[in-house]
This record gives structure tokens, sequence and C-alpha cells, in this order.
């Protein structure tokens, strides 16, 4: 049996709650700081200060970015050292260095939001040439593994004596004091969000090595918390607390899947009997504001042991390929949240109609997993400068099934006009013709870069039924937003154009606006399509100069 990884309290915050409170209106914004204290801006670099540490290589892959995208079959790579620098160069690490002036900053392959990075990455390894068996911790800053602790042989054993060949344990973790330094009490919605793209960006990477990424979803947060050594409070600031979010299998694609996989029962006994390296650094020295909201939806939401439940999947043909022929790692590399966009440039909507075809999840095919979960998230779009297709407001259900429940929900003035040149197996409808260039910004809390694009969208969730297996169903439907917004970030970039994340809206107008009246669905994180606007000040510099690439 496992322990809880907070105390136990009589009352926990519903995430209806939390959600409610959290929500921006058109007459004011949930709480967050006054004013940002950037000489206090959180570290975006987790570092255990003395532990051994294992240099990664940088290593290219010449899969094509169309390829990968349509699942097209690729050799597993055997588990090593200069696979894990393959997997990790792709997924989590700097992709460049920006400077403008004496300012200088890292982005990473994986988007975060305001680029704050609350994700961390742990993988759990057997014994391997130059990786000995044990928990390392992954160090984008310098592309390191640093280790956290040995495993004994039998420990060894005991983990991955049933998984495939060449499998091996990756864990996600998130610091909320990162988001909450800048956004507040929203913070924890960012949080998840980020954790969704950092997996689907994971998943992406691992394709390339013929791997696949399995979520162990079944598993509770306290067995994740004592594998990944976040059980080990006195290591960790008491102020930034870092908490278990998503084990994860990793397994070659040509070895039977094991989604069952469960953690040995003793292990958190047998993990504190170890000697374990380093102690967390301090991100932030004065900690001005404290969210104690952010804290008290963590432990509410915290994820006990669970059935494993796997939905069937969607019978779906292959997605219509894209015609970018650039290599998968040059692509994932240069993706970036846009900051302005030129008004004038327009999609070609074959392209949108590609864009939308890979939005829906089918097995095996990055982002989503061997056995994805049914969709729980449905688009709304505003189309603005797509060629070849009406101005207005679009809704694409990512589920057959769900789209009369939608009309229902939705308002009555709105048409359901079937859009003719899509694909069959792709429910576009248009709701209204309308240039909604204004509205879009305006709902994206005055954001101009919603407007500009050539289209928007926001993610639906089927918020009361995601939330029907329990508090932590907020974090999956969080998880699936992200994992999405990743599916779009490299989608626009292999149609020459490029995304942002938007985290920024009003919820409640933006429910208004389609009719929406109770909690059913709620609008979860938004998204923007079109053609970046560079700042010519913002010189680029190479991720890693000291690594030969």
């Amino acid at each position: 049996m496992t322990a809880a990884i907070h105390p136990a309290r009589s009352a926990r915050l519903s995430m209806h709650d939390y959600h409610r409170r959290t929500k921006h209106h058109l007459d004011g914004y949930a709480k967050g700081p006054d004013t940002l204290d950037w000489d206090d801006q959180p570290d975006p670099f987790r570092d255990y200060g003395q532990h051994p540490c294992v240099q990664l290589p940088l290593t290219e892959s010449g899969v094509r970015f169309a390829n990968l995208a349509a699942g097209r079959p690729v050799p597993s790579a055997p588990l090593g050292r200069d696979s894990l620098g393959a997997l990790l160069s792709c997924a989590l690490a700097i992709s460049s260095w920006k400077q403008q002036g004496a300012a200088r900053w890292p982005v990473r392959c994986n988007p975060s939001s305001g680029n704050l990075h609350p994700t961390e990455a742990y993988l759990a390894l057997p014994d391997r040439a130059e990786l000995p068996a044990g928990l390392y911790h992954y160090r984008p800053q310098d592309h390191q593994l640093g280790r956290r602790c040995r495993y004994p042989a039998a420990l060894a054993d005991a983990l991955f004596g049933e998984l495939p060949r060449d499998g091996f344990l990756l864990g996600l973790s998130s610091v909320p004091w990162r988001e909450a330094w800048k956004y507040g009490e929203r913070a924890w919605r960012y949080c998840q969000l980020d954790l969704g793209h950092a997996l689907g960006s994971i998943r992406y990477a691992a394709a390339l090595l013929g791997w696949r990424v399995t979520g162990l979803a079944h598993l509770a947060d306290a067995e994740v918390a004592a594998l990944l050594g976040l059980d080990r409070t006195a290591e960790f600031e008491a102020d930034e607390p870092e908490y278990p979010e998503l084990l994860c299998l990793v397994s070659p694609v040509d070895t039977p899947p094991a989604a069952a996989y469960v953690l040995p029962q003793d292990l958190a006994i047998r993990l504190k009997a170890l000697s374990w390296y380093g102690k967390a650094n301090r991100l932030s020295t004065r900690h001005h504001y404290r969210w104690p909201l952010i804290d008290e939806a963590v432990r509410s939401a915290e994820k006990p042991r669970t059935a494993l439940i796997i939905d069937p999947a969607t019978p779906l043909p292959a997605p219509t390929p894209y015609r970018c022929d650039l290599p998968a790692p040059i692509l994932i590399r240069r993706r970036r949240s846009a900051q302005a966009y030129d008004g004038g440039a327009a999609l070609d909507k074959d392209d949108f109609f590609r864009l939308l075809d890979h939005a829906l999840p089918r097995p095996g095919l990055p982002p989503w997993a061997e056995r994805p979960a049914r969709a729980s998230l449905h688009l709304v779009l505003f189309v603005h400068r797509v060629a070849g297709l009406p101005k207005g407001v679009y809704v694409l259900p990512r589920r057959p099934d769900i789209a009369s429940e939608l009309q229902i929900a939705m308002r009555d003035a709105f048409q359901w006009q079937p859009v003719p040149e899509c694909p069959d197996h792709l429910p576009l409808f248009h709701l209204v013709g309308a240039d909604a260039r204004r509205s879009a910004a305006r709902l994206a809390c005055q954001q101009a870069i919603a407007g500009d694009g050539a289209f928007s969208l926001a993610m639906l969730s089927e918020f009361e039924r995601g939330l029907a297996i329990g508090p932590w169903g907020y974090r999956t439907l969080m998880r699936e937003a992200g994992l999405l917004g990743q599916a779009l970030y490299l989608g626009a970039e292999a149609c020459d154009l490029q995304g942002t994340g938007i985290g920024c809206f009003f919820d409640d107008a933006l429910h208004d606006l389609f009719g929406l009246q109770d909690q059913r669905y709620q609008v979860l994180y938004q998204f923007t399509v079109g053609k970046a606007v560079h700042d010519g000040r913002i010189r680029q510099q190479r991720p890693y100069p000291q690594l030969v690439d």
C-alpha cells in the first residue's frame, strides 16, 4: 500500500471550483501577481548539485517529418547512450538560444507557457554500458543525465525484468512555482497543458527511434513520486514543491506492449534504503507571492491507483500526408511560438484539412498512444484566411458520436453545414459566415495573434464527462489539450507556417459566443496558426556549442 503524497484533510477543493476561480473575465482577470519581480524569476533549470552525470551525444535522424507523422515504420534503435541522446535532443532539449542586446534566453523543443518550463523529466534505466541501472534526471541545460540513485541488481530485476526488450521508464513532474511566479492561480492549468506538450514532444522523438511511449495512467501519484524521488521532501525547497504527473513505459514498437505494467509493491521501502545523490536547487530567493489555491488543487486532484482502461479506437483511414520534405529533427527544433503574424498571409485549404486530419487521434501515430483514449476535446475554429473556404466559425467534432450533442448544446442559429470539400472522415461543419478577426482577438485577452493568423481555434472539452472519473480527470483533459496543441505546432511547421498556444482567454465570454449554458462543455485552450513576423533584433545561436553537432 502506498502513502498519500499530501497530508489528509477533511475538505477538498473540487476541480469545478478551481476551474471557476481561475477564469479570466472581460471585466477582470484571474488572481495573479500585481507586479513581476524580474530579479526573482525562477531558475528554468533543475540542478541537483553534486551527483554523477553522463554526457549525452547529439545525434541526427534522416527520417522525414511527413513520414514520421504518417506512421511510416522506423527500425527500433537499441537502448543506450546514443539513442537516449537522440530521444531527448528532439524531445525536451534546448533547441536554440536567443539574444537581444544583453538579454539571452533558451527555447526548447517542447513549448511552455511564458517559456517558464515547469515540467521535469526522469528516466529509470536498466543496466547499460556507461549507464548503470538507476534513476536519472534529465538536464536540458547541458544535455546530460544526472544520476539520483543507483539500483542494486535485485531492484533492477524487479523493475525491468518483465518489461519488453530495451524497455525503460520515463517520468514527468511539475514545479508549479515556475508558472505561478508570472500567472498566479491560473498557473496550474498551464502546468497541465505543458505536460501534454512535453508528452507529445517525447512521442514524436521516440517515433524517430522506432519506440512507443505508453502512459501508465493507472498508477497512483504516490507510486510515481516514490520512483522519481519526489517524496524525499527534505531534498526540495518547501516553497517550491515538485509533484508527480505521469509515468510512461518506453519500448521498441516491434515488442509486445505492456500497458498493464505495475511497480513493485514494496518499491517505496526499497528506494528509501538506497543512497541518493544531490539536493534540488532553490529556484527563487524571495517568493513575494504565494498561491495556496494551487497546492490545494494539486492535493485535491491527487490520483490513486485505478483500473486500466482501454477505450476502443474510432476506425479512421490514414491521415493525408504532409507535403513537407524536411527531416523531422530540423522541423522539430525550428518550432517556435510566434509572437506576431502577417495579417495578410493565407493558408491553402488542403493544408488546412491536413492539419485538422492529423488532429484526430490514431493508434500509434504521434503524438497519440498505441491505444489512445477516446477524444474528449473538440475544435471550434475561427477561419480568417483559408483560401477556398468562407470566413466564419466552424466546428470539428473529434469523435463522430458527439456531433449531435454539440449541436443541441450550441446556439440554435448555427447552420451546421458540412464542408463539401473535406475528406469524408473529417466532420467539419460551417456554423456561421462572418469576419471574426476582431472577436477572436478580443476573446483571446485582446491578443492580436488570434485575429492576424490564418485561423484560430478553441478546444472545447467534455468537461463534466471528463471529471466523472474523479478529480484527476481534470489533469487528463488538460493533458489532451496539450497533446493536441503539439500536433498543431508541428503540423503548422510542416505547412511552412507557425503556431502559438494561447492560454489567456475570456472563458465564459467564449462560452456565451457558442451559446453554452452550463459546465458540460468548457474551453480549456486556444491555438492560432499563421505566418510569423520575425523580429530582426533577435539573434539565434546554437543550443549546445560545446557539443559536436
